[in-house]
């Protein structure tokens, strides 16, 4: 499966143009050497243009005494794949 992601979008009509493109990520660089760096108070903004979407909440997934961590990562990996197919796009920084 091809995902797409589109990053260092810093202004409001590239973040819509991404959502209605179907980019499934969307990014948004914070380092300070980037030349695309936004800072929290435009990142705000910037997702402001995005729909509002109710998102279940994130919650613990603690192990059971007994089992590997190797199932934490399938339960996290479970867990961000149901989240993600909800929300699209979906955004990192």
């Amino acid at each position: 499966m091809t995902s797409i992601k589109i990053c260092g979008l810093t202004l409001p009509e590239h973040i819509e143009a991404a959502r209605l493109g179907g980019a499934e990520m969307i990014g948004l660089m914070f380092a300070e050497q980037s030349r695309r760096r936004v800072t929290v108070e435009q990142a705000k903004r910037l997702v402001a243009v995005l729909p509002a979407r109710s998102a279940p909440p994130l919650v613990a997934l603690p192990l059971r005494a007994g089992h590997t961590g190797m199932l934490w990562f399938e339960r996290c990996a479970s867990a961000l794949e149901s989240l993600a197919s909800e929300r699209r796009p979906l955004l990192v920084g």
